[in-house]
């Protein structure tokens, strides 16, 4: 019989932002939220300053693999992550400190056997 390997969902906690550490304790990492994610709508925006681009290995498909991420802070001071994929690309042609504009447009239209493409407007500041 198979066994789960993490809790479910619901017995996590909820979000980063949600979570409290002990009296006493200082955060020393993670509470980063993923940007986009589930309830990004056409529209939203985000503005982030790149921290630190690294690779996150990951299995998938039971096979190792390093995808890579981009550590953010938006305006408020919050960590954002970015998982690279062909929309967000050009975020990480760049140097960290960069500060970026970045617009989710919707989904586009999918191809045959594939899902649909998230589709971004992205501007960074200070290029010329």
């Amino acid at each position: 019989m198979a066994t789960r390997k993490s809790k479910p969902k619901s017995a996590r906690g909820g979000n980063a932002k949600a979570r409290k550490l002990p009296k006493g304790f200082t955060a020393i990492s993670g509470g980063s939220d993923s940007w986009p994610n589930d309830s990004t709508k056409a529209g939203d925006f985000i503005t982030v300053t790149t921290a630190e681009f690294k690779k996150v290995p990951t299995k998938f498909d039971k096979k190792p693999k390093d995808f890579n991420v981009c550590e953010c802070e938006d305006d408020d001071g919050r960590k954002v992550t970015l998982w690279r994929s062909s929309g967000l690309a050009p975020v990480f042609e760049y140097e960290e400190g960069t500060r970026f504009y970045i617009e989710f447009l919707g989904m586009g239209k999918a191809k045959k056997g594939q899902n649909a493409p998230r589709l971004y407007q992205i501007g960074a500041e200070g290029i010329e």
